[in-house]
């Protein structure tokens, strides 16, 4: 059996079984993963004190530390990508409606298309139609990242994960 949320993370097993553990989101909007059993379901224990904000200023080194690692290697697959990658989804996934607030009122048209990069990892970690609807509601501020970067059609692939998620 299963004890730690780190081994529960590494079994691809537990994590699909859900007659025996569940990921919930918490209802405070914290966006707390809390391993709950099933039958002894607990609910968020994080106050609103205790909840993380997105880092923007960390978002903001990555995406040029990516930026960096791709002039340097010439080459998109490199393992430092991904890295940076995991990074991105990380920082914008621990606080949902920080990343909703950073969109709306400070994302700039160069972070917006780097997040689209990102978006259908984001929205399979998070499960958020909110993250998803905001990122959406940016393609008439942004008309060219969004030609430029095919984001209407990432957009699309992220909403399937959403609809396939509902069934």
């Amino acid at each position: 059996m299963l004890d730690t949320p780190n081994e529960k993370e590494k079994s691809s097993r537990a994590r699909w079984n859900s007659r025996i553990w569940n990921v919930e989101r918490s209802t405070c909007g914290c966006n707390t993963n809390t391993w709950t059993n099933w039958n002894n379901f607990s609910g968020c224990k994080t106050t609103n004190k205790e909840r993380q904000k997105m880092n923007i200023d960390k978002f903001r080194e990555v995406i040029k530390e990516r930026i960096r690692i791709s002039v340097e290697t010439q080459d998109e697959w490199d393992y430092g990508i991904d890295q940076c990658l995991k990074q991105e989804v990380e920082i914008l996934s621990e606080d949902i409606a920080g990343a909703i607030e950073f969109l709306k009122n400070e994302c700039t048209a160069d972070e917006y298309s780097w997040i689209g990069e990102i978006l259908e990892e984001l929205i399979e970690k998070t499960k958020s139609k909110e993250l998803l609807d905001c990122y959406k509601s940016l393609i008439k501020k942004f008309p060219e990242e969004c030609k430029t970067y095919y984001i209407e059609e990432t957009i699309k692939n992220a909403e399937m994960i959403i609809w396939k998620d509902e069934k």
